[in-house]
Parts: C-alpha cells; sequence; structure tokens
C-alpha cells in the first residue's frame, strides 16, 4: 500500500513538470514574438501589398476553411473515418486548421528567403 501511495505522488509530480501552463505563454512568452515580428515589418512593402495581402489572407482562408470543411463532413458521411462529426463540429475543425496555413507559409517563406514582394 504505501509503495502505490509514493508511485502515485510520483505519478502526480511528472504530471506536474509536464504541465503547459497558458497563461505564462500568452504573458510571457507570445508578447516578444509578436513584437519581434512587427518590429521588423518593412512598412513600405506591406502598405504597396496591403491589396494583394488582404485578398490573399482573406480569401484564400475562406475557400481553404470552406474546402475542409466539406472535406471533412462528407469524408465522415461517407464512412472514410472512424469519425463522423456533425456540420457545425466539422465546420469549426475546418476553421482552426485553415487558419495556420498563413502562418506556416509565411514562416516556410522566411526559412527559404523568398523574395520579400512576393
Amino acid at each position: 500500500l504505501e509503495s502505490t501511495t509514493a508511485q502515485g505522488r510520483a505519478e502526480e509530480h511528472a504530471q506536474k513538470e509536464r504541465y503547459f501552463d497558458p497563461v505564462f505563454f500568452n504573458l510571457i512568452l507570445l508578447p516578444p514574438i509578436i513584437f519581434e515580428s512587427g518590429y521588423h515589418l518593412n512598412l513600405t512593402l506591406f502598405f504597396a501589398n496591403l491589396r494583394s495581402i488582404t485578398l490573399f489572407a482573406v480569401v484564400g482562408t475562406l475557400l481553404a476553411t470552406a474546402f475542409t470543411w466539406v472535406a471533412i463532413y462528407y469524408a465522415g458521411e461517407y464512412g472514410w473515418t472512424p469519425t463522423v462529426l456533425p456540420i457545425r463540429e466539422a465546420g469549426a475543425f475546418a476553421a482552426l486548421i485553415s487558419a495556420v496555413d498563413p502562418v506556416a507559409t509565411l514562416a516556410t517563406f522566411g526559412a527559404l528567403k523568398v523574395d520579400h514582394e512576393l
């Protein structure tokens, strides 16, 4: 009985060490990342390409969300996935996944040192 209690305490301690604190992330780690991105932004290029940026960001994300929404919903309906999601849950998941896509694209462009006007 004593060993199981000690083992339970050890597991609880290990879980506390692995805990990700969202408050710490949002208040301490995230602001410097956002500040650095905004500080090093070339405003001349940004405002010169604002129409294209807005078009691709908004329309591209909406199209990606719509396509992903339909694909997820009908994949479940046709039995291609083990879980069938209701239409609203499929839409919420599609919006979450599609919102990450522009960030990944920008990160890839930055890593490959693509022309800034692209």
